[in-house]
Order: structure tokens, then C-alpha cells, then sequence
């Protein structure tokens, strides 16, 4: 008898050690069951993985007590309309041998099919379909390639599981070279059939949603380019690209003939335009450039001539700690790109910097930890809110840098209730008025922050200032002046004082 009863305990026991979780994967956008979802269970020592059955449900048996993460994913599927192809969740199974079952949500993907054709109606095997989304950078909206589709020997293409927003989807092809010889090319050509940017269609896709669109791709007359680089050494390259406002889609660039022997290039059947043709050429360590701009008509353009040069260098002068104490001595950099020069001032005294790309550029300073910047001068004038313009062969006057300890302050960022008990990722950015308008400036750069606890902002000039939390997902683009002003309200006002640390709560930005 005492032995059937310790049997029995010891069954019970060993039934209690293991439990089954269970969970089903749907549809965000009406709640349909996933079938065939990947569902992965793990911990700090295991996994496995199964399938979700027909009707989107899954069981894992005997699991051991412990805590274990479930997460889902399939092909052409994201996590709650992020572009992550994921989604998770915490479970845990306690020494009873009991969980809760798990419910997971996946978001599908946007979907784009059609064919690229020329104006007779053939099949355009060499065609390629651009997808161009708007993104924001550094708080400025532009216009970039987001996939890339090459069509089939069909002209056919499909291309799934995208996550929702607008597209600009575009087809440009390859003419043959007996086409380019005599002087024709296809006209790159974004969705309905339009050549002009101006004619150019958004795609407004929701999760879930597909598109067939069909492009007919013309033949137009194209020049012939030809000229010369003098100066030209081994390595040098020469490219022409199409220049226009930062709203039109670049989809498309000319192909262009480098003959080294005669330092000579030659580019057949370009589309009327504006373009650059720009040259570069790495020697002995410096790097020499030229370009020009043209304007591509009916007529062939012959005998360019280009004479590589010096790229401009930028000299500064970095000043550190006026107090006279002990100066770090790190190496001082210059990041360049999105039209900004990015200034990773971490060393005092003399530096050049070339600058193989002419244009307007705005100037930010990033020092070390502990360090804050009094002054960004060029020729006495603060540039801090101002562009600086380089022009091509042209050095640009010298630029001074002061740097200061102890000449800032702190702010502690934490998320609020909404914002942190939804879990989600905020970019906490931190504006100033500018001294040269009235616009809006970023103070240092945006911060993805997800809490819990507090975001540290330090070396903060005094000043007044005004501390946003934009949901992460969102794209907005903040330093227009236009866009910032239906968001003004939501930002919260900060008073920097020398010495001190501000505490602020970041409220959610409702984004329209």
C-alpha cells in the first residue's frame, strides 16, 4: 500500500515538472489565422522550433518550468507594421506545470507585380523595377531606392512581403548596342507611364495589399557625349549622373566609357537633361577631382575637357580647454554625407580635411564626453546655423572650433506612462532656435531610446530648448519649418543651465 501511494506522488510529481504551451498566429489586419508560421520557443539554454497548423495554432509539449520566449515569423510578414519579420512574446510556466496560451499578431506584407514592355508591347528581359520610398534623414525628408527587381526573360516581375507605406515604383531599361550606336535609349519610367517627374504617381499601399502595374518603356533619341581628362592617372574614373531637385527620384544614370590609354570617355545616347560629369583620380595619396555641369539637348556634345585639380581641402583650428589643463589627444575626424560636415572634434591644434564633393554644407561639432562647444567661426562669423559653400578647386576659408569644459548641462530623459508601458522605441531628439533664423536646429543628434530608466542627454550648452519623443516607426520630418510647426505644441520646453541637471518626462507626438 505505501508503495502504490509513493508511486503515485512520484507521477504526480513528474507530470507536474512539464506543461504544454500553446498560442495561435494571426492576421493584424483581420485577424486570420497564419498557417505555416514559424513558431520558435526558447530560453537561455534551448529552442525548438514547428509550424502553425491550418487554423494558425501551435503546441509545444513538455516543456519544463521555466521562463521561455515564443516568437512567430513568415515569409511576407512583419511584426505589428514594423519592418521586423518577427513577433514575441514572454511566457512562463510555473512549478505546477501551468501557462497561459499565447496569442501572436503578424502584419502582411505588400506585394507589387507586373511587366516592363517597350511600346510595341515585347518583353523587356533586361528591365529593372525601382521601389523609391521617402525617408527621413537626420530630420530631413529625401527620396531614396528602397528594393531593387530585376524582370525575368518575360518582362515579368513580383516582388512581396513589404511593409506598408508609399512607393514610387519605377522601370528603366538597358538598349541594346546597336540602339545606343544610332543614338536611342529607353526612357526611364515611373508608374503610369510617366517620363516627366511631375506625372508621377504614389502608391498608397496598405498591409496586405498587392498591385499589378504594366510599363511601356519608349525609345528616345539620345546625344553622344565625348571629351577628355587631363591630368588623368591610374585609377581614374569618370561618371555622369543627373542632377535635379531633391523631390525628383534619380532612377537612372548613363553608362560611361573610360579609355585610359587616350584619357579619354564617351557616353552614348544620354536623354535629354541637366547631368554632371564628374572625374576623380586617387594619386600619391591626394585625391584630384573635376565636373562639370551640362545641359544634354538634341545635338551631340563633343570636346569636354576636364582638368583634375587638387579637391578643396577644409582647414581647422580645434581650441581646447582655455583653463590650460592636460588636453586629450585622440584623433579628430570629419564625417561627410546628407549634405553635413560631421565634426568629430576630439583633438586640439591644425587639421585639413579634402572634400572631393562641392556643395552647401551645414557644420556639426561633436566633441568628446565632458566637452562643449563655444564657437564654430569661419572668417568671424558663426556657421554653427549657417551653410558653408564648397566650391570645386576652391579652399574654403579656415574654420575655428572653441571647445569648453564644464560649460554645459545635463538632461534626464525618461518616457512617459503611455510611452513606456507601450514598449515601443521613441527617437528623442533636442531642437534649439537658431541664432541666424527663426527655424528649428538639432542640438547633437537623435536618440533611440526604449527605457525603462532614464536617457542621460550631457554637455548641453545653457540655453532654452525643446525636447520631443517621435514615435520610431514614424517618419516626420521634423526640420522643416513647416512640418515642425503642427508639432510645436508637443514639445516639451528645457531650461539648460551651466552645471545643472533638468529631469523631463517626454510625452507622445501624435503624428498625423
Amino acid at each position: 500500500m505505501r508503495l502504490s501511494i509513493l508511486l503515485a506522488v512520484c507521477c504526480s510529481l513528474a507530470l507536474a515538472e512539464t506543461s504544454s504551451v500553446t498560442g495561435t498566429v494571426a492576421s493584424t489586419a483581420d485577424s486570420s489565422p497564419i498557417a505555416g508560421a514559424r513558431v520558435t520557443l526558447s530560453s537561455a539554454n534551448a529552442s525548438q522550433t514547428l509550424l502553425t497548423d491550418v487554423g494558425g495554432s501551435f503546441t509545444f509539449d513538455g516543456v519544463p518550468a521555466g521562463t521561455y520566449t515564443v516568437s512567430a515569423d513568415r515569409d511576407g510578414y512583419f511584426a505589428g507594421g514594423s519592418e521586423r519579420n518577427a513577433a514575441s512574446a514572454a511566457v512562463s510556466v510555473d512549478a505546477q506545470g501551468k501557462s497561459g496560451a499565447v496569442s501572436l499578431r503578424l502584419t502582411p506584407g505588400v506585394t507589387f507585380t507586373g511587366t516592363v514592355c517597350d511600346q510595341s508591347g515585347a518583353a523587356l528581359p533586361s528591365a529593372s523595377v525601382s521601389l523609391i520610398r521617402r525617408v527621413v534623414v537626420e530630420g530631413r525628408a529625401r527620396l531614396a531606392p528602397f528594393r531593387q527587381i530585376a524582370a525575368n526573360d518575360l518582362g515579368e516581375f513580383r516582388v512581396s512581403g513589404l511593409p506598408a507605406g508609399k512607393y514610387l515604383v519605377c522601370a528603366y531599361a538597358a538598349a541594346s548596342s546597336w540602339q545606343r550606336h544610332h543614338g536611342s535609349s529607353y526612357a526611364p519610367t515611373c508608374f503610369p507611364d510617366a517620363t516627366d517627374p511631375s506625372a508621377v504617381q504614389w502608391s498608397i499601399m496598405a498591409p496586405g495589399q498587392s498591385q499589378a502595374l504594366a510599363f511601356h518603356l519608349g525609345l528616345v533619341h539620345g546625344v553622344r557625349i565625348t571629351g577628355t581628362v587631363a591630368g588623368a592617372g591610374q585609377g581614374t574614373s569618370v561618371w555622369i549622373t543627373r542632377t535635379g531637385p531633391r523631390d525628383v527620384p534619380q532612377i537612372d544614370n548613363p553608362e560611361v566609357n573610360w579609355d585610359p590609354k587616350t584619357a579619354s570617355f564617351q557616353a552614348l545616347a544620354v536623354p535629354p537633361g541637366e547631368y554632371r560629369i564628374t572625374a576623380s583620380s586617387p594619386e600619391g595619396g591626394q585625391q584630384y577631382h573635376a565636373a562639370q555641369t551640362i545641359g544634354v539637348g538634341a545635338s551631340d556634345i563633343r570636346g569636354i575637357r576636364l582638368t583634375l585639380r587638387n579637391a578643396p581641402d577644409l582647414h581647422l583650428t580645434i581650441h581646447m580647454n582655455d583653463g590650460g589643463e592636460q588636453q586629450p589627444q585622440s584623433r579628430t575626424g570629419v564625417g561627410i554625407g546628407d549634405g553635413a560636415l560631421s565634426i568629430y572634434a576630439n583633438s586640439p591644434g591644425p587639421f585639413e580635411q579634402t572634400l572631393p564633393d562641392p556643395g552647401d554644407y551645414s557644420v556639426r561639432v561633436f566633441p568628446l564626453p565632458g566637452w562643449t562647444v563655444r564657437s564654430v567661426t569661419q572668417g568671424g562669423i558663426d556657421i554653427r546655423d549657417r551653410k558653408i559653400t564648397i566650391a570645386d578647386g576652391v579652399d574654403p576659408a579656415p574654420i575655428d572650433i572653441v571647445l569648453t569644459q564644464g560649460g554645459g548641462g545635463s538632461i534626464d530623459v525618461s518616457l512617459s506612462k503611455t510611452l513606456a508601458e507601450g514598449r515601443t522605441p521613441v527617437m528623442v531628439t533636442l531642437l534649439r532656435q537658431s541664432s541666424a533664423s527663426n527655424e528649428w536646429v538639432e542640438q547633437g543628434q537623435s536618440i533611440m531610446f526604449q527605457g525603462p530608466g532614464a536617457l542621460r542627454l550631457s554637455n548641453i550648452p545653457a540655453g532654452e530648448y525643446r525636447l520631443y519623443g517621435w514615435p520610431a516607426s514614424s517618419e516626420v520630418e521634423y526640420l522643416n519649418p513647416e512640418v515642425l510647426r503642427n508639432y510645436q505644441s508637443f514639445g516639451e520646453p528645457v531650461t539648460v543651465r551651466v552645471g545643472e541637471t533638468v529631469r523631463v518626462i517626454v510625452q507622445p507626438v501624435r503624428v498625423e
